[in-house]
C-alpha cells in the first residue's frame, strides 16, 4: 500500500499539478475547459467535471514533460542515464527507485511547473491584452517564479545525480542520436 501512495504522490506531483496549471491555460480559450473547472458554471462542479481536470490534466502534464524535456533538460540533464546498462537487482534496485522518487520526480514537478507557468503567461497575455504595467508585474512574477523552480530542479537533479552515481558507480551520460 505505502509503495502504491508513494508511487501516486510521484507522478501527482511530476504531471497531473503541472498539467492543471497548464490545462487551466487553455481554458482562456476554450469554454469547455472553463465549465469543467467550475469558472463559469452556476452548479457546483461535477464529479464528472472533477475527472476531466484529473485526466485531462495528467495528459497535458505529459506534453508540458515533453516541452520541459526539450527546453530544460539539455541543462539540468541527468548524468546518470535512467535506464542504466548496471544491472540493479534487490537492496540497489529499491534504492534506484527510492532516489528517482525522492528527486527526480521532484526535478520534473519544478521544471514542468516553470514551463506551465509560462504558458499560462503566455495565454492570459494572448486572450486579456492587459496592457504593458499589467503585463510587466506579471512578468515580472512569472520571472521570480519560475527562476525559483528552476533552481529547486537544478538542486534536485544534483541529488539525483550525485546519490545515483554513489549507488550505480560511473556516470553514463545521455546521448542523443
Amino acid at each position: 500500500m505505502k509503495d502504491h501512495l508513494g508511487k501516486s504522490f510521484g507522478l501527482t506531483i511530476a504531471f497531473l499539478i503541472p498539467g492543471m496549471v497548464a490545462l487551466y491555460a487553455l481554458a482562456y480559450f476554450m469554454p469547455e475547459l472553463r465549465t469543467w473547472f467550475g469558472l463559469v458554471s452556476e452548479r457546483p462542479t461535477t464529479v464528472g467535471g472533477f475527472l476531466f481536470v484529473v485526466v485531462g490534466s495528467f495528459g497535458v502534464g505529459v506534453i508540458v514533460s515533453g516541452v520541459r524535456w526539450f527546453l530544460c533538460d539539455r541543462f539540468l540533464a541527468p548524468q546518470v542515464s535512467l535506464n542504466t546498462q548496471r544491472r540493479r537487482e534487490g537492496e540497489t534496485e529499491a534504492a534506484y527507485q527510492a532516489l528517482i522518487a525522492n528527486h527526480y520526480q521532484y526535478y520534473q514537478f519544478y521544471a514542468n511547473t516553470s514551463v506551465a507557468l509560462a504558458w499560462l503567461f503566455l495565454c492570459w497575455l494572448i486572450a486579456n491584452d492587459p496592457g504593458w504595467a499589467a503585463a510587466l508585474q506579471r512578468l515580472v512574477f512569472l520571472a521570480v517564479a519560475a527562476g525559483a523552480l528552476l533552481l529547486f530542479a537544478h538542486d534536485a537533479m544534483k541529488k539525483f545525480n550525485r546519490k545515483a552515481l554513489q549507488l550505480l558507480g560511473s556516470p553514463q551520460r545521455e546521448t542523443s542520436a
